[in-house]
């Protein structure tokens, strides 16, 4: 259960790209590697993803409790041979300019996992050392086991780093990664995933793995590792499904928390996967509908009418569903996307989505269910994340799905559909999961 985490000093240090190189260098050595990725990042997972072959897995120490933190690791860890998390932003960055809270720091502690820690070279020299030990000694607890550094101009540069480190931090340097423009991945941002797994990319992750193998002591770092297995939390489950959720799962379609369709599966659901970006319609034995973000703005002109006319159909026949973000907007009248291009969608919400160039929320939010939402009720202290570039345009009056932590409303209620910006993680209430496979097992009995 060998495991470590691969943080950074500051976000853009090239944690990504020596991350997915490593799981590539390890891959390549013959062993099972597991990833998982700090904080709410729909993105990262995805790398990891087609790097190891094996789902990766958001850690989030401010949606999820310590102990589900535990059980996740502890659960996808148990065949493989090695496990890397990637963190997020720096290493003590988090949700708190005064805790660790939220931060790859937390999870490290939480997790028990060694930091390997990746140092930018920039113009820096003796100073380099300092800031390492900063890092140590913010929170003596963590165990920094040892440090790549990025952006390298040369072996000697190189060199001179490593011993300033290595005469004062007390850790060692396992290697480096030179500066060059060709490893740099895409960018992370709209548009990318459908770039996952084409030639260009393979060949960018197939470079910088190949260089990682020959710059850094990879089987060093391995031998290194002694890591304590995590306690984790028996299940008490006995999963029987009793019904099908649709999962709309596809280049569109993808941005979801793993853990949610565990916990479906856990409350009695049966996750049935399919493409409306292929013009697939929702299996008719299906009785509820997940549709999740992604990047519907890049496929608006795809999306075929047989599609939205089912879907519509359904959902006015009364189908229970769960559309977030990029499903919110597919579920809008119309799209609009950066050209200003218009678009019809599925039309059973009575609004526009709009693109726009500049992000418009970032946030992690707690909800509580609004009077309105029959499918969700008196379940509090539910988390989740807000990450769009869009905004709706409401042309008529619905009631809204939940209340934020701060009084304002969120989302909205239009017969059985729950429709907001927001990520909902399942794990920070599995109420949500349990309650919405009720609801839809309840619709089921209705129609027949």
């Amino acid at each position: 259960m060998k495991r470590f985490m691969v943080a950074g000093t500051h976000t853009g240090v090239g944690k990504t790209t020596i991350t997915t190189g490593l799981m590539s260098a390890f891959k390549q050595k013959g062993l099972t590697v597991q990833g998982y990725k700090c904080g709410p990042d729909f993105i990262d997972p995805t790398f990891h993803s087609v790097v190891t072959g094996r789902k990766s897995h958001n850690l989030d120490s401010y949606m999820l409790r310590e102990q589900t933190i535990r059980n996740i690791v502890s659960k996808y860890s148990k065949d493989v041979d090695l496990s890397i998390i990637e963190g997020m932003m720096g290493l003590y960055d988090g949700v708190s300019f005064l805790s660790d809270e939220g931060s790859s720091a937390h999870i490290s502690e939480v997790t028990e996992t060694p930091i390997l820690l990746i140092v930018e070279a920039g113009q820096k020299a003796r100073s380099i050392a300092a800031e390492v030990l900063g890092f140590q000694q913010m929170n003596p607890r963590l165990k920094i086991f040892g440090v790549i550094i990025s952006k390298v101009s040369s072996v000697t540069y190189y060199e001179l780093l490593k011993g300033a480190i290595e005469s004062v931090c007390n850790t060692k340097v396992f290697g480096y990664l030179p500066f060059h423009s060709s490893f740099k991945l895409p960018e992370r941002h709209l548009g990318l995933i459908p770039a996952v797994g084409d030639s260009d990319w393979d060949d960018t992750v197939h470079q910088i793995s190949k260089t990682l193998v020959q710059t850094v002591d990879i089987q060093s770092i391995y031998d290194y590792l002694n890591t304590p297995p995590i306690p984790s939390a028996k299940s008490n489950y006995e999963i029987q499904s009793t019904v099908k959720i649709a999962v709309a799962y596809d280049a569109a379609f993808h941005f979801y928390y793993e853990e949610n369709f565990e916990i479906l599966r856990q409350h009695g659901a049966e996750c049935v996967y399919f493409s409306p970006l292929k013009g697939e319609i929702i299996p008719s034995d299906c009785h509820g509908l997940y549709i999740g973000g992604g990047f519907p703005e890049h496929f608006a002109s795809q999306f075929s009418n047989k599609v939205k006319l089912d879907i519509k159909d359904r959902v006015e026949a009364g189908l229970p569903v769960i559309a977030e973000c990029g499903g919110f907007m597919f579920l809008a009248k119309e799209l609009i996307d950066g050209q200003g291009n218009k678009f019809d969608m599925v039309g059973i919400l009575p609004a526009i989505a709009r693109m726009n160039e500049q992000l418009q929320a970032i946030r992690y939010i707690e909800l509580s269910p609004s009077p309105h939402n029959h499918m969700i009720s008196n379940v509090h202290n539910i988390k989740g994340h807000e990450f769009h570039y869009s905004n709706m345009d409401m042309l008529d009056s619905l009631p809204p799905a939940f209340f934020a932590s701060d009084h304002s409303l969120v989302g909205y209620i239009y017969k059985n559909v729950i429709a907001s910006y927001v990520h909902l993680h399942f794990a920070s209430n599995e109420n949500i999961a349990k309650q919405f496979v009720r609801y839809c097992k309840h619709h089921n009995s209705l129609q027949t």
